[in-house]
């Protein structure tokens, strides 16, 4: 879970940088570079118009080359060498508000108080855990990227790193309600209690979301009552495992991009309202798109509408045996389908 604590140093740092309080900060750990790659194209920065510089620093580079390699991002040309050696060189051509990098994770053990960066800029310094940064630049705040890691243990360690890891529907949750507790200790563990009870979920909502698959794992949702997932136009298709959700008594489907129902929906025999679309299907689309006596099998269905494509021709001859089929359904109530004319509607007895 890298990009959570990447997101989360991210949002101290900007904090930090829109705060003005803490101008020299040190990031250690691993993936530092990606903090910094992302923190470049921050709002906070592009909205400030800061001028970001980035330099790397190994212990083959001296003060001088350092603030060679600054100067020349600003001026764009090579100055004189020999400037490079006054300490206040910096103070000269850094603009006002500057935004520093200072790479030193190549094993960059240089001394660089004598740069002379002045104070009116901000600087974030990127180390690896074993380098002693404060021998070699006087810092304000330093942040450890195993620390925005914790949440993320925490909230594992509380739920169990088996249900956690094996689901992606609950992984994906986790991830979101995690950043959503902006490292509040106790609302994770509040959480994690929340998840460890997921297998006893009984309704789940994802209505409108980009999600373009469910995981074979949603099978370990045994107790789920209510699927929604309407206006998911990313989703097209659904996993054979979700036949094992024999309690599910809700399922909403509409304005989806599912092509086709797998045979396993006629193992969801305790649903009672099913909506579905199948307005992306074409007429080369030549499969059936609801397998042959799936609905029959759904004795206690009280509510179905399918919604299809008009020009979808296929769908009039699979419409007659559709309907056929429903008079099995003795405890229908209402039915929402396109009948393209009257004479399949006078199938209907």
């Amino acid at each position: 879970m890298l990009e959570l604590a990447i997101d989360s140093t991210i949002r101290q740092v900007s904090k930090c940088f829109y705060d003005g309080l803490d101008r020299k900060i040190r990031i250690l750990g691993s993936r530092v570079e990606k903090v910094a790659k992302a923190l470049k194209d921050t709002w906070e920065i592009k909205a400030k118009g800061k001028h970001v510089l980035c330099v790397s620093v190994s212990r083959h580079h001296s003060t001088k080359d350092v603030r060679q390699s600054i100067v020349e991002q600003i001026r764009g040309y090579k100055e004189a060498d020999k400037i490079f050696n006054n300490p206040n060189i910096l103070r000269c051509y850094l603009p006002r508000d500057f935004f520093l990098l200072v790479d030193c994770t190549d094993d960059g053990q240089i001394d660089l108080h004598d740069l002379g960066i002045p104070n009116c800029g901000f600087v974030l310094v990127l180390t690896t855990r074993s380098q002693k940064v404060y021998e070699i630049m006087n810092l304000d705040l330093e942040i450890r990227m195993e620390d925005h890691m914790l949440p993320w243990e925490l909230l594992c360690t509380n739920v169990g790193p088996s249900l956690v890891h094996t689901s992606s529907i609950i992984q994906q949750m986790a991830i979101h309600l995690v950043k959503e507790c902006h490292g509040n200790l106790l609302a994770i563990i509040l959480l994690a209690r929340a998840l460890k009870g997921m297998p006893l979920l009984r309704v789940l909502e994802l209505s409108s979301t980009s999600i373009k698959s469910l995981p074979p794992s949603i099978s370990r949702l045994r107790s789920l009552q209510k699927f929604n997932l309407r206006g998911c136009a990313l989703l097209m298709e659904l996993p054979p495992q979700l036949g094992v959700l024999g309690n599910l008594e809700i399922f909403d489907l509409e304005r989806t991009g599912i092509m086709y129902l797998p045979e396993e929906i006629g193992e969801l025999i305790s649903l009672t309202c099913f909506k579905v679309s199948f307005c992306g299907r074409t007429n080369y689309y030549m499969d059936l798109i609801i397998p042959t006596k799936a609905l029959s099998k759904l004795s206690e269905l009280e509510e179905l509408s399918i919604d299809v494509n008009p020009d979808d021709e296929c769908w009039d001859v699979e419409v007659k045996t559709l309907l056929n089929e429903l008079t099995k359904a003795l405890k229908l109530k209402f039915l929402e389908l396109y009948l393209s004319t009257v004479e399949i509607l006078q199938l209907l007895r």
